[in-house]
């Protein structure tokens, strides 16, 4: 089934059994543009000779003092020795031309039944709940990755890799009357060479119980690291007490963007990365928390998720943000990082790069500078693109944001 792709250009630049606590190089997807359409009240310039957009002064970043980056300076900046995400060599297809154009959108795909998607290369993967994959930028030889157990898969418990696979998590019944699974596994696009990981087992007892285990996966992530990370434990109904202990393996990578910062385990280019853990192997011993891949305090209350953002060249320090009790917390590393600074509720879908903090809502994309983070501790939120909701997923690339809205995956000029 041919999915017809809308382009459009605008301007203004996560217990107990079975509970899922879920997170969660190459160049971006080749998108089509068809004819362009703009908000009413605000018709665009007419299109230069050459289909380039026309250059648009960008709304300036509260605190942001680094100049404008285009392909070219990325390129220098990060390449691929640091880990870097590459960049986007189809800019011209959606009117990017090298000058700084913050804010300027794009549909890649309009995907009826739309609630979640990831890519590498030219492959776009996604389920409707189904999980298909379809070749861009056209995205008309729709099809459905035939593995059965795909279609359990928790809410962000999958993502696509550099080896084009996709790489998922699943919780099984694997004998009766009660034992289960958290099994890492991965298949390749057309449903073949499906390989499986088991990484921990718990059984409920059946006579005279007086407690359950605790079996839950706390994060997944695929990015320029991989990551799956589970809890295993128990609790006593008698005596309310409970036991844990946090454990984590290696999962698949996906280099071309910024994973998704939806668990306790990000990283981000050039190596950073960031993960919450907590051990209590003792109902009688209190939890012991740690904050590790950074230089930075261990939050006073479990955090929902983590997010770091990029380290390099040009960011030695990366910064770090947690999302706790609602709030949006960060540490600049520029120095040792000595309190989280509690920068207020923007949100619950973020993202960052080198530069700045995204924040998606459901009125739409902002962002604000790291340097003003750093320096003065808020962040000061700009809008960056147009009116509409932005929903998990957020990815970004070196030239890119990537989200969904609806039914559409979508892409804002950075």
């Amino acid at each position: 089934m041919k999915k017809r792709i809308r382009v459009a250009c605008w301007f203004g630049a996560s217990a107990a059994l079975a509970a899922f606590a879920a997170c969660s190089g190459t160049t971006e997807p080749t998108v089509a543009p068809d004819a362009a359409a703009a908000p009413a009240s605000t018709p665009p310039p007419a299109p230069s000779p050459t289909g380039s957009t026309p250059a648009t002064t960008p709304p300036a970043d509260a605190g942001d003092s680094a100049p404008p980056r285009d392909a070219t300076t990325d390129a220098a900046a990060l390449d691929a020795a640091d880990g870097a995400l590459g960049v986007d060599a189809i800019d011209a297809a959606d009117g990017y031309d090298g000058a700084p154009l913050p804010g300027s959108v794009t549909t890649v795909a309009d995907i009826p039944g739309l609630t979640d998607f990831d890519f590498v290369g030219d492959h776009l993967v996604y389920r409707v709940p189904a999980v298909k994959h379809c070749t861009l930028p056209s995205c008309a030889d729709e099809t459905t990755i035939p593995a059965a157990d795909l279609a359990t898969v928790y809410p962000a418990g999958w993502a696509v890799g550099d080896d084009e696979r996709v790489h998922f998590v699943t919780l099984n019944l694997v004998s009766t009357p009660s034992t289960f699974r958290i099994d890492s596994r991965s298949v390749r696009l057309d449903g073949a060479a499906l390989t499986s990981q088991a990484l921990a087992e718990a059984s409920y007892c059946t006579l005279r119980c007086v407690g359950q285990p605790i079996l839950a996966v706390r994060g997944f992530h695929v990015g320029s690291i991989g990551v799956v990370m589970w809890r295993t434990g128990g609790e006593n109904f008698n005596t309310a007490s409970r036991y844990w202990t946090d454990s984590h393996a290696g999962s698949g990578v996906n280099t071309g963007r910024v994973g998704r910062a939806t668990g306790l385990y990000h990283s981000n280019a050039g190596g950073s990365s960031a993960h919450y853990t907590e051990q209590k192997p003792d109902p009688a011993t209190r939890g012991v928390a740690s904050f590790a891949g950074v230089s930075a305090p261990v939050p006073a209350t479990p955090p929902a998720l983590v997010a770091i953002s990029a380290a390099g060249p040009t960011v030695p320090h990366p910064t770090v943000v947690v999302l706790r009790d609602g709030n949006v917390e960060a540490c600049p590393l520029a120095t040792p990082c000595l309190a989280w600074l509690n920068l207020g509720a923007l949100g619950t879908i973020l993202n960052l790069d080198d530069q700045h903090l995204y924040i998606g809502t459901p009125t739409g994309l902002s962002r604000c500078a790291l340097a003003e983070i750093g320096t003065a501790g808020t962040c000061t939120l700009v809008p960056h693109g147009p009116v509409e909701a932005v929903e998990e997923p957020l990815y970004l690339t070196t030239t890119h944001a990537w989200y969904r809205s609806g039914t559409q995956v979508r892409r804002v000029l950075k």
